[in-house]
This record gives C-alpha cells, sequence and structure tokens, in this order.
C-alpha cells in the first residue's frame, strides 16, 4: 500500500490489466488523490493506443500532487485532472469504465448520477467493499437488485466489486418479475453474503492458528538449540582427559562429592 488513501497496489495492477483488456475509450475516476491510480490507467490507455482517462478530486492540494506525478510520468495529453464536485460533474461522451473511489457515502449517488452517461455494457468498478464498509456494499445490492448492474465482489484487502452496467434492459427484466421472486432473490443473496463472511472469517482463524502454530514451532527449535549450545560449552569446559561426556546432573552430582571431600579434609586437618 503506497498510503492510507491510495488503493492497494494490487487493485492498482489489476485496473492497469483491466484497461488493457477492455480498451475503453472513456475512463472516469472520482477521487484521485495523488494520482498513483491514474497513472496506472493511463500507463495502460496509452499501451492501448486508444482512450483518456478523466479523473476528479475536490481537493486542491491533492490534485496539485496528482498532476505533478501524472506530467512526470509524461502522461498529461491522456489523463485530465479536474477539481471539484463529482455529482457536479457532466461528462460529454459515454463512459466505457467507472471507477468510483470517493467517500463511502458518495458511491451509490456518484453511480446514478453518471447513469445516463454509462455506455452500454459499461465496466463499472466500486472500490472499499469490503465487510466493514457495508455503506458501499448495501448501495452496491441495491442496484444489483434494482437491475442496473451484475456484479462480482473480488476478495481484496480492502474490498472490490467488478460490475457490468445492464441498463433499461436489466430494468424491464426486474420490473416483470413478480415481487415474491424478488424477495426470494434479496434474501438469498443475503444469505450468501452472510456465508460469505462466515467463510472469511474462519479461514483467517485458522490461518492465524497455523501462524501462532509456526512460531510457536520456531520458538521451541530456538530454545532447544540454545540449550545445545550450552550444554557444548559446558562440556569444553571439563579437565582433559576426564573420561566420557557427563550429563548436566552428573557433572552437579560430581561438584557436589568433591565439594564434600573438600569438607571432610578440612574437619580432618
Amino acid at each position: 500500500m503506497v498510503d492510507g488513501w491510495t488503493p492497494e497496489v494490487e487493485t492498482i495492477e489489476f485496473l492497469y490489466g483491466l484497461v488493457r483488456a477492455i480498451k475503453p475509450s472513456l475512463v472516469l475516476e472520482t477521487r484521485t488523490w495523488r494520482g498513483h491510480t491514474a497513472v496506472a490507467i493511463g500507463r495502460a490507455l496509452k499501451a492501448n493506443g486508444v482512450g483518456r482517462l478523466v479523473t476528479l478530486d475536490s481537493d486542491p492540494f491533492a490534485v496539485s500532487a496528482a498532476r505533478q506525478n501524472v506530467e512526470d510520468a509524461d502522461l498529461s495529453a491522456i489523463v485530465t485532472i479536474l477539481t471539484g464536485s463529482s455529482l457536479e460533474y457532466q461528462p460529454s461522451e459515454r463512459i466505457e469504465l467507472l471507477l468510483l473511489d470517493s467517500d463511502l457515502g458518495l458511491k451509490e449517488a456518484e453511480f446514478r448520477h453518471f447513469e445516463s452517461n454509462l455506455g452500454k455494457n459499461a465496466a463499472v468498478v466500486f472500490h472499499d467493499t469490503s465487510a466493514p464498509d457495508a455503506i458501499v456494499r448495501q448501495g452496491v445490492a441495491r442496484l444489483d437488485g434494482e437491475g442496473l448492474l451484475k456484479s462480482v465482489h473480488l476478495r481484496t484487502p480492502r474490498g472490490l466489486v467488478l460490475c457490468q452496467y445492464t441498463g433499461r434492459l436489466g430494468r424491464q427484466r426486474i420490473a416483470g418479475t413478480p415481487q415474491t421472486e424478488l424477495d426470494e432473490y434479496s434474501a438469498a443473496r443475503r444469505q450468501h453474503e452472510k456465508a460469505t463472511h462466515r467463510k472469511m472469517e474462519r479461514r483467517a482463524r485458522e490461518l492465524a492458528d497455523k501462524a501462532i502454530e509456526t512460531v510457536r514451532l520456531f520458538l521451541g527449535a530456538r530454545v532447544s538449540e540454545v540449550i545445545g549450545r550450552i550444554y557444548q560449552g559446558i562440556q569444553r569446559l571439563l579437565p582433559v582427559g576426564s573420561g566420557s561426556p557427563l550429563t548436566l546432573q552428573g557433572r552437579s552430582d560430581d561438584h557436589q562429592q568433591n565439594d564434600q571431600g573438600q569438607r571432610a579434609s578440612a574437619q580432618d586437618t
């Protein structure tokens, strides 16, 4: 991870690969921050030989840093960074890839704001969709339930949802579905998400237990090694010609016998 606001390195690499694969003509990103994701997307667009990126941020200091990073990467002709609210921006072209990475509570509103500008079967990516960020997951579930999106949840460290925009066809499909089926679908989806969470928690506990056991084994091996070396050092301190190696207990007994003999000789004199 670059910093607390930039997406994970693996997520940035995934977005680079996604852009290379689908070759969008226009990518729109909300929240530029320092432009690390914008640089990766810009490089993918440059490699594609087609497409451009428009990225938005309301923080002028972040925009300034992002512009410098984009300029240093020689991507100013491909990447356009705008200062302002995402909910006030209206693109003039069809969006083929929409990356929503702004404040948690804004992402659903941003999707609805930009929906009329989405191209047919456009790709939509929601970042920060892990279990703690329930507000984003709930928003995606609502959009999915309305038939606007087909989504796949990816188990990245901070969560990522990759969606395909289904548009009016999705709405028509939902509109023609009886309410009982919609309720059953929503209940099944919630149950599936709960089961997935339990599976992830169980896997996390298993990994933690394995890590603890590995540490215990490692520490146990190190303790045995240290004791062995101490014992070897004691053996080297034994008088030359003292016979076979003594155990630690035997050495202690011999010392006690010598001490007793010395005390008896002192009493005789």
